[in-house]
């Protein structure tokens, strides 16, 4: 039998608390009304979600890494701001 989890515990799983707030956000993703949707299924009149939905909306919610950007060419800015850029990049 698979175990299921109700929205405080998904919440306190996902989030880390179970306040108010931390809820309608899930729901709201749960329904599909804010990106990104997380898993979840509705028994009844409650959402409820398995240890699978929680790994993958911890997967979901994980921040993507962002490559260190190059140094901006010094086109489009005074005499002097560039010089401070060229500067600080040598």
């Amino acid at each position: 039998m698979t175990e299921t989890f109700s929205v405080e515990e998904y919440a306190d799983r996902v989030l880390g608390s179970h306040q108010p707030a931390d809820i309608q956000w899930l729901v709201k993703r749960f329904r599909g009304e804010s990106k990104p949707q997380l898993p979840a299924y509705k028994a009844g009149r409650r959402w409820r979600g398995t240890e699978e939905d929680i790994e993958q909306a911890i997967e979901l919610l994980r921040p993507t890494k962002v490559g260190v950007p190059d140094v901006p060419s010094a086109s489009g800015l005074t005499r002097t701001s560039a010089r401070r850029l060229m500067g600080r990049s040598a």
